[in-house]
């Protein structure tokens, strides 16, 4: 079963205690800090337009929105991302390790060899409902990595991040057997439902 991080606990926290803090886009000419968050006046949607860094709107109109999960949309000076009303939804990658991680993150994830995290989005085909209030979930599509080209090392853990490379770990756990991944092993995959866990813990 898979353990929150720091951050994955510290952000429910917030949203427990969040009622209201979501603004109508700030209109034009306006100044924008860092990860202040909008949704859109116009487009009808759940999205939440988080703002990538500080800066000031254009000058003429609110942007036309591109409101896939993760997409960026540049608005003059300022890019905002779009995430999804509720819990906020971001884009999931799993990553793997040869050194464990902790409630602080860190950990020593596998690095070249081709390797790269795989991307399975927290979509209701992705990722099974928790069943009579246990907070569980699962993988429902299998999640495939590349085929490595030099060792990977002994894979001990594996970790949900919420970007393609660095972002933030929200989730990680062990192995229940290690895994010696090196050529020409191919198909490194979890199988459906071979992913679990639990948001209570």
């Amino acid at each position: 079963m898979a353990a929150k991080t720091d951050t994955e606990e510290n952000d429910h926290i917030r949203a427990a205690f969040r009622s209201h803090g979501i603004l109508p886009y700030p209109g034009v000419s306006a100044a924008v800090a860092a990860g202040a968050r909008y949704y859109a006046t116009n487009v009808y949607g759940p999205y939440i337009l988080e703002a990538e860094n500080s800066g000031t709107t254009n000058a003429s109109a609110e942007p036309a929105w591109s409101v896939g999960l993760g997409d960026i949309t540049p608005d003059n000076d300022v890019n905002f991302k779009c995430y999804h009303t509720g819990t906020l939804k971001r884009p999931i990658y799993i990553a793997l390790f040869t050194g464990a991680p902790g409630e602080a993150g860190g950990g020593v994830e596998v690095a070249g060899g081709s390797y790269a995290r795989a991307q399975l989005d927290p979509d209701d085909a992705n990722w099974a409902a928790p069943v009579a209030g246990n907070a569980t979930t699962s993988n429902l599509a299998p999640v495939t990595f590349p085929d490595p080209s030099a060792d990977w090392g002994s894979v001990t853990h594996w970790a949900v991040m919420d970007a393609a490379t660095g972002g933030t770990m929200r989730k990680y756990a062990a192995l229940i057997v290690p895994a010696a991944i090196a050529p020409p092993s191919t198909n490194i995959t979890f199988a459906a439902g071979a992913l679990t866990y639990q948001e209570d813990n």
